[in-house]
């Protein structure tokens, strides 16, 4: 069985295009049963597109998991999370994703970190952790080997973590999270990653007419973007449930007012009980894509949601099989990190002697290619999928300069795109584009 399954594990791994990412997120088989390991959660690889598990790797006797208290170790390929074992006691499970073993389950004293941020520059990550003893918060350092933390400073005047609100700015070091003092008055906090001292503290609405939920940083174009869930005043609240009607909204939130901006006025969500899981939210730095689940009041089934960021385009909503929801997504984004922090820099990472702009962005008909390079020659251009299967390649001779080309695309199906300008002596250059 541990053959079969890593085979699977290598087979999987070895098909993947290098412009996809693996998804990681954890589900549980079923009611508990101490008789019948299955009843357990396993920690699955997913498919966003498919909304589909492609292997399954088995944590047994674990019966609960801690909301937004996962992490993916980009520098060891680790998953891990805190979760309750099947003695009530908490532990700390660190999973290696290229074997599908459980490599460690310590036991931990007192509460365990949570709201896990991992810095793709300095690869460390870091945490929020309640101090029973001394009534405070402390933001802290977490060794993903042990689970133990290490405080860096106490976060004056925190009582509260709304769960699933932190993210992580890996360009400047900046941690964010949406708290409350002991006056339940909430904030949006930012958290030098250095010091842990708050640099800023920004108001709320403490009535909760609006909630910021699962801020994710994308690293490319510096932007914070996240869910913004706003009551509609047009629609009574049900009487019954005694809840109002929310709609939620993709949105991008000032990192230095708090203010959130809506980019898509289109409701992602809208219900009096549409179902958001606290911290099954990743950011795809590599294709700029921001993927949740969630489900409306009317959906039996819960959904992977996949946003291409930059532009606020839903591109799927994709039901899960029947089954529990998949929770505590990560996504393993190292080969980003090796790229824009110059961690591991290799000949296929070669800067590209020139610049790509397509435009539109998002396009229906035609695609227009506006390529500038230092030296003339001749160059392929390929078109790939979200996966990185190949749709259509060609070689053209450009000069050195302003050179511009147009690609019919009328026959692709809707969706993210990749088009890439190769030449074999220099590497090559990639940018995305969306196809309505």
């Amino acid at each position: 069985m541990k053959k079969q399954l890593l085979l699977s594990l290598i087979l999987a791994l070895f098909c993947l295009p290098s412009t996809a990412q693996i998804v990681y997120g954890l589900q549980y088989d079923g009611g508990y049963n101490p008789i019948d390991p299955a009843d357990d959660f396993n920690l699955l690889t997913i498919n966003p597109f498919m909304a589909s598990p492609d292997t399954a790797m088995p944590i047994l006797n674990t019966m609960g998991v801690s909301l937004s208290s996962s992490a993916f170790d980009h520098a060891n390929n680790r998953y891990v999370f805190w979760g309750i074992d099947d003695q009530y006691q908490e532990r700390f499970y660190v999973m290696d994703v290229l074997t599908g073993q459980l490599l460690y389950s310590p036991l931990v004293v007192g509460r365990g970190p949570n709201e896990l941020q991992y810095d793709l520059q300095y690869s460390t990550p870091y945490g929020l952790q309640w101090d029973d003893t001394n009534n405070v918060e402390y933001f802290v350092t977490v060794d993903l080997t042990t689970g133990v933390s290490s405080p860096i400073a106490i976060l004056p005047g925190v009582q509260y973590i709304n769960p699933g609100t932190s993210s992580f700015d890996s360009n400047n070091g900046r941690y964010f999270f949406v708290g409350a003092d002991g006056q339940f008055n909430v904030n949006y906090y930012t958290v030098s990653a250095a010091s842990g001292q708050i640099l800023h503290s920004i108001p709320l609405p403490s009535d909760y007419s609006s909630l910021l939920r699962d801020p994710k940083y994308d690293a490319t174009d510096n932007r914070l973007y996240c869910m913004w869930n706003v009551v509609d005043s047009t629609i009574a609240p049900d009487p019954i449930l005694n809840q109002p009607y929310r709609n939620t909204y993709f949105a991008e939130v000032d990192t230095l007012t708090g203010q959130a901006t809506i980019l898509n006025q289109t409701p992602l969500m809208s219900g009096f009980q549409a179902v958001y899981m606290p911290g099954s939210t990743e950011f795809d730095q590599q294709t700029q894509t921001y993927i949740y689940v969630g489900k409306e009041d009317n959906d039996p089934e819960f959904r992977l949601f996949v946003i291409d960021a930059p532009t606020a385009t839903l591109i799927s909503s994709t039901p899960f099989p029947a089954g529990n929801p998949i929770i505590e997504l990560e996504i393993d984004n190292q080969n980003f990190a090796n790229k824009t922090y110059n961690l591991n820099t290799g000949l296929a990472e070669r800067l590209f002697a020139g610049e790509l702009e397509l435009s539109p962005n998002p396009a229906q008909e035609q695609l227009n290619l506006k390529l500038s390079l230092e030296q003339s020659g001749e160059y392929q251009i390929e078109i790939r999928d979200i996966f990185g299967k190949l749709i259509s390649q060609q070689r053209e001779a450009f000069g050195a300069g302003e050179n511009e080309i147009s690609l019919s695309i009328h026959k692709l199906a809707a969706g993210l795109y990749t088009c890439q300008i190769i030449d074999p002596k220099q590497g090559m250059t990639t940018e995305r584009f969306v196809k309505r």
